[in-house]
This record gives structure tokens, C-alpha cells and sequence, in this order.
């Protein structure tokens, strides 16, 4: 009889796996972003625009997922036209490995994506940098003048691989889009 049951297992666990790939995150996880601006007059960057990539589970179980919170997350900052705003000269030195996370069944997640491990170069023709806003997410990273937040949009894409909890599974680089958010205007809250 345990024999049975385990060759039944066996060959019902690849066929739950694939249904398993088949459901997005993105179908089954409400993703938005939100802003908040943190200030602190003595740090390197006086403004700080912090990203929350805000999770809604509207699955009927757990979403579990694996990804690297810098390498794993593209984003892109555009302007009020929709164009792509380059990023300043910058330096980079945010070492980084994949996580596993779990969204359990019904619940929300407030989850920052922002980090201080970019330092970027001041234009001079620019506003001065207490008048800029810094903006980190994955590895790249922007100042946007503070007065003309809300003219900018970010786009985001989370990738990782979905449906796991083990680590282990994560080579380097790749991963399945996970979440994608279309061109948010900056609303700071």
C-alpha cells in the first residue's frame, strides 16, 4: 500500500508543479508602488524618495517567491513626456544574494524596495543637492529636483522565481517577471 501511495505521488507531484508555473504572481498579487520622502539635513543625501512596492494577496493560499532585491528589480524613471530620464554619473557598491519571501493567504505587504548603496555625482548646472530628491531602487538611481516631483513617473518589474521558498534555485541572473508595475506618477505621501 506505501508503495502505491508513493508512486502516486510521484507521478501527481510534476504535474502540480506545472500547474504550479502556470498561475502568475502577477494574476494572483495586486502590486502598486507608493512614495515617501524621508529628510535628514546631515546626510549625503538630504532628501531621500523612498519606493514601497505595495502586495495585496488575492490568492486563497500563500505566495511564496524568490529574488534579489537589487539585481531581481528594474526600474525606470520617466519624465512628464514618458521618456526615459538618464541616470547621473554614479558609483555602485550594493552586494547582494536572493531571499525567499511569503505573502501569506489575505494579507498585505508594505515591502521597500529603496537602498543607499549608489552614490551619484551632482550636476553643477543642477539645483543644489539640498533641493534634489534621491531616488535608489534595484541598481540604479537618479536626483530629481524636489520642486518637480510629481512630473516624474517610475516603472518597475520584479524578477525572481516564483512559487518557492528555497534558495538554492536561484542561479545568477533571470528569474520570471513576478511583478510589474506600469509608470506610476509621484505622489509623495
Amino acid at each position: 500500500m506505501r508503495a502505491l501511495v508513493l508512486t502516486l505521488l510521484l507521478a501527481v507531484m510534476p504535474l502540480i508543479r506545472s500547474l504550479g508555473d502556470e498561475l502568475q504572481l502577477t494574476n494572483v498579487v495586486k502590486a502598486s508602488l507608493t512614495f515617501r520622502e524621508e529628510s535628514n539635513p546631515s546626510a549625503h543625501y538630504p532628501h531621500v524618495l523612498q519606493v514601497y512596492l505595495c502586495l495585496e494577496n488575492r490568492h486563497d493560499s500563500d505566495v511564496t517567491w524568490v529574488c534579489n532585491q537589487v539585481e531581481g528589480v528594474e526600474a525606470e524613471l520617466l519624465n512628464s513626456q514618458g521618456k526615459p530620464v538618464p541616470q547621473p554619473p554614479s558609483v555602485a557598491s550594493i552586494s547582494s544574494n536572493p531571499h525567499s519571501y511569503s505573502l501569506p493567504f489575505g494579507s498585505r505587504l508594505e515591502w521597500m524596495l529603496s537602498h543607499g548603496g549608489i552614490s551619484m555625482f551632482h550636476d553643477p548646472k543642477k539645483p543644489q543637492p539640498q533641493e534634489e530628491c534621491a531616488l535608489m531602487v534595484g541598481s540604479r538611481g537618479w536626483l530629481i529636483p524636489r520642486d518637480s516631483l510629481s512630473s516624474y513617473s517610475l516603472r518597475l518589474r520584479v524578477r525572481g522565481w516564483p512559487w518557492t521558498r528555497s534558495e538554492m534555485i536561484a542561479p545568477a541572473g533571470g528569474g520570471k517577471v513576478l511583478f510589474d508595475v506600469l509608470a506610476t506618477k509621484i505622489t509623495v505621501k
